[in-house]
């Protein structure tokens, strides 16, 4: 399904930028527009009414809460479950990160493409169903539209997945009579979910991109700082991961209604989200004194960090670093897109 929606977007990117005027005159086009958001080719992006410092960390916090969302999410980490080893996770992280940003970079520059042609969308977060549905010949929009369900669909069925298991195995704890009636419940619970989750998106309290970034941010601020002490803290305890978990999301979401309903200015090093994380970690230091770790615990995390015989062969990390350094590469090739193509020409054209 990714593969499909990845293929189907780059085939229907033309047609977008051929609407617009062509990419290779998209800048121009974008520069000289006056339907163009203040600020939008800038580094900081449109500042939306707060300062270019308050744009640019907000950015960097976003990019902070998905590295935690990403690295630390079960319906991600569960994947690496299915992996030979360590560097076929690496591999594989390796190509992910990359495609994403050069995916993300394309699919960006075909959503401002749309800007010249429908300046006044009323929700812009549905730019793409718009451009498939107006820029496109039928069968390459119906494709397009397909391809952004198929997306939706995985991340929901893994989404379910996780909250079925999550209720019936780990939150409440109910003892079954069988792994038949476990399996009845966890089916129960997730046409519950499924349905909950119908009515809300029906009520349109919210665009999906917002709510996707609240339920990131909480999954950052409750589970991030437990998720990287149980691996290298030899001090987390049990009762101090629960309480750690309990207060990054009593905090990220007290101090968020805080902003939104009273309007208290929590921004930057007081986003919500870094309120969340510092209670996280007090909680979790203060919670796990006076309480012992058991032999298990402390075995476990032992044999965590030991390596496996099967991968400390010498031709595996020869290829992994190979990997490593077509990141570098890659990375060295984006900024010199980006300041030939960008940075640039947009600077010669406010000189002008």
């Amino acid at each position: 399904m990714c593969l499909f929606f990845l293929g189907i977007t780059i085939f229907a990117g033309p047609y977008v930028f051929e609407a617009a005027g062509g990419l290779e005159n998209l800048l121009d086009t974008l520069a000289r527009n006056p339907e163009t958001p203040p600020g939008l080719l800038d580094y900081h992006g449109n500042p939306r009414g707060g300062s270019e410092f308050d744009m640019v960390f907000y950015g960097l916090t976003m990019g902070i809460i998905w590295l935690v969302t990403v690295a630390v999410s079960p319906w991600q980490a569960g994947r690496n479950l299915m992996a030979r080893n360590e560097h076929v996770i690496l591999r594989s992280s390796v190509l992910m990160a990359l495609l994403t940003v050069i995916f993300l970079l394309y699919l960006y520059l075909m959503s401002i493409s749309v800007i010249p042609v429908n300046p006044a969308m009323a929700q812009p977060e549905k730019v793409m169903i718009w451009a498939a549905m107006e820029l496109m010949p039928p069968l390459v929009g119906v494709a397009l539209l397909a391809g952004i369900l198929t997306a939706g669909l995985t991340s929901a069925c893994t989404f379910l997945s996780v909250v079925g298991f999550s209720l019936s195995s780990d939150i409440l704890n109910i003892k079954f009579s069988s792994e038949k009636s476990q399996l009845r419940f966890t089916r129960i619970v997730m046409l519950f979910v499924s349905l909950l989750s119908l009515i809300i998106a029906s009520m349109e309290m919210a665009s999906i991109r917002v709510i996707a970034w609240f339920a990131s941010t909480i999954i950052a601020a409750s589970w991030g700082y437990v998720a990287f002490a149980s691996v290298w803290s030899k001090q987390l305890t049990e009762r101090g991961a629960y309480l750690a978990m309990a207060g990054g999301f009593f905090g990220y979401v007290v101090a968020k209604l805080l902003k939104e309903l009273a309007g208290v200015p929590l921004v930057n090093l007081l986003d919500p989200f870094f309120i969340g994380v510092v209670i996280s970690v007090v909680l979790g230091i203060w919670g796990s004194k006076g309480q012992a770790r058991t032999i298990e615990e402390i075995t476990y995390q032992d044999k965590i960090h030991q390596i496996p015989a099967s991968e400390t062969a010498t031709a595996d990390y020869v290829r992994s670093r190979h990997y490593g350094w077509m990141m570098v590469a890659s990375g060295v090739l984006v900024s010199t897109f980006l300041i030939y193509y960008w940075a640039i020409p947009y600077n010669a054209l406010l000189n002008q």
